[in-house]
């Protein structure tokens, strides 16, 4: 039985992006890019894009002609998106920033995709005034989130635990959930200045490889959240 191991120099963004981002955000972004539907030709931003599952799928759909940027506050995350194969399509161009303060232009993208990130954002309304602002008149927005942790078994099990084993509410440790209600994401898009919010609920069976081996060699483990 062949098996993978995590090994002491695997980086967070590189064990993100082999175990997290392949397969679970790489399906995801499949149905976020179906409600999307980007066309030849648009300029898109990937807000807190990770390691890039959003803006490599998108770019052979806008096409050579349009363009990819893909904007993330974590370094170290851009760097492992970098390195991932090119797919066809629209060159990405990798940028860190902050989500709450875009360093962008005004009303210069027609199309802001951003996928589980909106949650993790220190202020929300900010983030979605920001998106407002540099969005084309015509432009969309289209932001995906996770349903409540009660909705995800495994994940529920698994935050119960952490929480249990660190004496803290679960509430503490699923921030990952945090925005799960829509009525909540639709007064967040209302008040920022969008016109027409829509939400829709989807659902999708992940599949994961089999867990790997994990080699660590470890002193002490500081667990902050």
């Amino acid at each position: 039985m062949d098996t993978q191991s995590i090994q002491q120099n695997d980086s967070p963004a590189e064990v993100y992006e082999r175990y997290l981002s392949r397969p679970i955000a790489d399906p995801w972004t499949g149905v976020l890019l179906e409600l999307a539907n980007p066309q030849s030709g648009e300029r898109v931003l990937d807000l807190a894009c990770g390691t890039g599952s959003v803006a490599r799928q998108a770019a052979p759909k806008v096409g050579a002609s349009g363009q990819i940027l893909a904007l993330d506050i974590n370094p170290a995350m851009l760097e492992v998106g970098r390195a991932q194969p090119k797919p066809e399509g629209a060159v990405i161009m990798w940028q860190e920033g902050d989500a709450t303060k875009l360093d962008l232009l005004d009303k210069d993208f027609d199309l802001v995709l951003c996928q589980q990130g909106f949650q993790f954002f220190p202020h929300r309304l900010a983030s979605a005034k920001e998106v407002r602002r540099v969005l084309r008149e015509e432009g969309r927005a289209i932001i995906s989130v996770w349903q409540a942790l009660e909705r995800h078994p495994l994940h529920e099990a698994l935050f119960t635990a952490v929480a249990h084993h660190l004496n803290v509410p679960v509430a503490d440790v699923d921030v990952a959930f945090s925005f799960s209600d829509p009525d909540e994401l639709y007064a967040l898009l209302h008040n920022a200045g969008f016109e027409r919010v829509k939400t829709t609920t989807r659902s999708l069976s992940i599949r994961m490889s089999e867990p790997p081996v994990v080699t660590i060699d470890v002193r002490s483990i500081d667990f902050t959240f």
